[in-house]
């Protein structure tokens, strides 16, 4: 499963402010299971803001970028920007 495909598996907890990383799953291991991504330092800022929400709204469980009903969006999105990176890397 691409790593687009996995933002929907993140959680509050996956998401290390010190490490600058985030844990995706593979919940149906199609790959290695899961694997820790790192971080652009702009995005930090979004995703402890996001984390910070989510623990706030219903703790450690609550999806960190995507709740069950906006998923399709979430990934809309996702595989649209891996789409516009490969093509201006060339």
């Amino acid at each position: 499963m691409p790593p687009s495909k996995q933002l929907a598996t993140a959680r509050p907890r996956d998401y290390d402010d010190a490490a600058a990383t985030l844990a995706l799953h593979d919940r149906a291991r199609y790959t290695d299971g899961c694997a820790a991504y790192p971080v652009p330092p702009w995005a930090g800022v979004f995703l402890r803001a996001a984390a910070c929400f989510a623990r706030l709204v219903s703790g450690e469980d609550q999806e960190l970028l995507a709740a069950p009903g906006d998923r399709a969006h979430l990934l809309c999105v996702a595989e649209t920007a891996s789409d516009g990176l490969r093509g201006s890397v060339s």
